[in-house]
């Protein structure tokens, strides 16, 4: 089902039998769900008049810690925070907003599902994948925080795992694969309109990735950070000597973006 609503909120009914004509069950059944349909439809959408831009976030369970701590400080900020689910059609759904025009504040990230694409998992991001923001001149930057580094769900063997959930399991990913991962993501950012920032936590990209942590390793974590660095010229990069769920990281990835904020803020309008 979920193949077939996408991106868009698209309700279903299940008519529980096949419909081959009324009977005393599918009437009840069929009645209701037209008068869902015409409640839908007589419902008052009152236009939103408030004049706070919406920042976009995606992030898994893995770092939704952080991800709590700056939709606080950008609703401190006057900023209306909009999360999506780093997995499945979260991203294909974040894409597609920002294309839609409804992000006008900027994106922030820290997680990302790139790696799926590459390794084989569970998420299946769309070929315009972090292109979106940077291409629209009235979102004129975007902010892309640190690659997760445990997002390969399936039958992968030889590497350590960790059971996320009673549906995911999670997989460590190797130098080569989050190498990868930053090449192909920083020659997406590197085309952006607007300013482009890259916040590292030095100390490990998720909850299971830190020291003492059934994912911890940094030789592997240092695939994405090498290959980001190879586009001094379009995007900056700041290492923070922190965790990702750290406050020290979370202040950076706001001080970070607050920066982008006023650098898109004094150029002239397109």
């Amino acid at each position: 089902m979920s193949r077939l609503v996408g991106t868009k909120d698209i309700c279903m009914f299940h008519s529980v039998t096949d419909v081959v004509g009324l009977n005393r069950l599918t009437r009840i059944i069929f009645t209701r769900a037209c008068g869902g349909v015409v409640g839908m439809a007589n419902a008052e959408v009152k236009e939103d008049k408030s004049e706070k831009k919406i920042v976009a976030l995606c992030a898994k369970g893995a770092t939704e810690d952080a991800n709590r701590m700056i939709r606080q400080r950008l609703t401190d900020a006057g900023y209306h925070p909009m999360t999506f689910h780093c997995f499945g059609f979260g991203p294909v759904s974040l894409e597609q907003i920002i294309a839609d025009g409804y992000i006008d504040g900027g994106v922030i990230e820290l997680s990302s599902d790139w790696l799926d694409r590459i390794g084989g998992g569970s998420s299946f991001p769309p070929d315009d994948r972090y292109e979106n923001a940077g291409n629209l001149a009235c979102l004129r930057f975007l902010f892309l925080g640190p690659v997760i580094s445990l997002p390969l769900h399936g039958k992968h063997t030889g590497r350590k795992t960790h059971l996320h959930n009673e549906a995911v399991v999670s997989y460590r990913s190797s130098y080569a694969e989050l190498h990868q991962v930053g090449r192909e993501i920083g020659e997406k950012l590197s085309r952006s309109k607007g300013p482009i920032t890259v916040v590292i936590p030095m100390h490990g990209f998720s909850v299971y990735d830190r020291v003492g942590g059934p994912m911890y390793d940094p030789a592997a974590d240092a695939g994405f950070i090498d290959a980001i660095l190879a586009f001094p010229d379009k995007i900056k990069v700041v290492k923070v000597d922190a965790h990702i769920l750290d406050e020290k990281f979370t202040d950076a990835v706001m001080d970070a973006f607050l920066e982008n904020v006023a650098k898109v803020c004094s150029f002239p309008f397109i």
